[in-house]
């Protein structure tokens, strides 16, 4: 009897429509346009309007982002990483291509891990 891998094939292609997706997504355009920064000021004095400066993506770019990403973490989702790591597990595909596919998702994993926020706070007196 055969193995059928057409579960499996589905699941690549819907991965690949998801990552195809942020790719092409209006923030990542918007990133790439300022140099990969956004930030966000608030200042403000005695006396004064508390004044907010912004230079983000707009808020559907940001919500179709994280929408489209959460597929990728989320371990419900078919495609999350750790899920399709099962999925190159078990497929037909040489070594080298699960190797590749393990490292991307070990280094996106430890930079995950490694983050820390960071506030840049200024006081005018």
């Amino acid at each position: 009897m055969a193995i059928s891998y057409a579960k499996d094939i589905e699941t690549l292609r819907f991965f690949i429509e998801k990552a195809k997706k942020l790719e092409e997504s209006a923030y990542k355009k918007y990133l790439e346009d300022n140099n990969w920064h956004f930030s966000v000021q608030i200042s403000a004095r005695k006396g004064e309007d508390v004044q907010v400066r912004k230079r983000l993506p707009d808020q559907t770019a940001i919500d179709a982002f994280v929408l489209t990403l959460r597929h990728f973490y989320q371990d419900n989702e078919r495609v999350s990483l750790r899920n399709m790591a099962k999925v190159y597990e078990t497929i037909p595909v040489s070594s080298e291509l699960k190797n590749e596919f393990n490292f991307v998702r070990n280094r996106l994993n430890d930079f995950l891990d490694n983050q820390k926020s960071t506030v840049n706070e200024r006081t005018n007196k």
